[in-house]
């Protein structure tokens, strides 16, 4: 009689393995589908310079954020507009480096640094606005700014002895 009750109970242990075995495979499986449809794709911008001629509401946006550090967007009728600023600076030197912009689902992701003279640069001392704007081709998209700073490739060689 008790050797019938340990193999009950070792069945039953057995199906319970099997569910959560089957159950976590699955909601892997599930995973994996969502992580596909998350592909990052490339989408349509263009850097504009000073030179491009904006309507009137987005010149007034630009004009009230560029003195100001940060990333600021702005949707139209047909896209999304990003200025991405260093800010009121008081030397020359300083730049906007756009590392990626890419797009995740109804996400683009732009990736970039706000650059510093470097310490021994010649600059001038006069007051700049580093700044950088972009025009995305979507007008339905959440446009979210990252600071990502460039990766710089050294070997250990260099560290150790800038380390020291």
């Amino acid at each position: 009689m008790k050797n019938k009750a340990w193999i009950g109970l070792g069945i039953v242990v057995a199906l319970l393995l099997v569910a959560f075995f089957v159950y976590n495979g699955t909601k892997d499986n599930a995973k994996d589908t969502v992580d596909k449809n998350k592909k990052v794709e490339p989408i349509a911008y263009e850097i504009l310079d000073d030179s491009v001629q904006l309507d009137k509401e987005v010149d007034k946006w630009l004009d009230e954020n560029l003195d100001k550090d940060g990333f600021y967007t702005k949707k139209t009728d047909k896209e999304i507009f990003v200025l991405i600023s260093g800010g009121k600076q008081k030397t020359t030197g300083y730049g906007i480096s756009l590392n990626a912009v890419k797009q995740e689902g109804v996400n683009v992701n732009v990736e970039y640094e706000v650059l510093a003279p470097a310490k021994n640069a010649e600059v001038e001392t006069k007051e700049t606005n580093p700044h950088m704007v972009l025009r995305v081709a979507s007008k339905e998209a959440k446009v979210e700014g990252k600071i990502a700073p460039l990766e710089v490739k050294t070997d250990k060689k260099e560290k150790t002895e800038e380390g020291k």
